[in-house]
């Protein structure tokens, strides 16, 4: 990126005086910037996907790769606590945790100010992702776990089964082998 811009600025400083006609220096700044050899002549602009606070493991991990400060992503990751992964990416101060709720709400307010207002949707979607934000930092710095705000529908239907085969199981078990009457049993319980 560095070097992106000291060409930039290099163009914009020397390009009156080196080159004579347009058509040279047309092809001076496409042989600069371009690969001639690709067959597409143009510039690629990467396309990423929005993360939203509610997919909170990517979301945590957006939040310390875009906003903190580190070397590499192997430092950045060699800690086992949550804690220790946002002190180390200097996102949070290291010490007491007098400090540490305000560093989640100056934390909070960074990500909406420079990333939250350019996700598209309303005010309704808007207070969502803050407030899950706010939910998902605290608990990431704060109680060092992240919170599971949703289930896989394939999961969900999975364990719901499974719940009902082993209710069956010990209705039919209770009800069989001893004197309790099946209408007592289903408001026992």
């Amino acid at each position: 990126m560095r070097r992106l811009f000291r060409r930039l600025y290099y163009l914009h400083m020397n390009s009156a005086s080196l080159l004579v006609n347009e058509r040279a220096e047309y092809e001076w700044k496409r042989d600069l910037f371009l690969d001639t050899n690709y067959k597409c002549n143009f510039v690629r602009m990467p396309i990423l996907s929005n993360i939203r606070p509610q997919q909170t493991e990517k979301f945590i991990i957006h939040i310390v790769l875009s906003m903190g400060e580190f070397d590499t992503e192997l430092d950045l990751f060699s800690f086992s606590t949550l804690r220790g992964v946002f002190e180390n990416a200097n996102l949070v101060q290291r010490g007491g945790n007098d400090h540490v709720m305000n560093d989640v709400k100056r934390l909070v307010i960074k990500y909406i100010l420079e990333q939250l207002l350019f996700l598209p949707g309303g005010t309704k979607s808007f207070d969502r992702h803050m407030l899950t934000a706010y939910c998902a930092l605290r608990d990431a710095v704060v109680n060092n776990a992240l919170p599971i705000e949703g289930m896989p529908g394939c999961l969900y239907t999975a364990l719901c089964h499974e719940a009902d085969e082993k209710f069956k199981g010990m209705y039919l078990y209770l009800v069989c082998f001893s004197f309790v009457c099946p209408l007592c049993f289903v408001l026992w319980f």
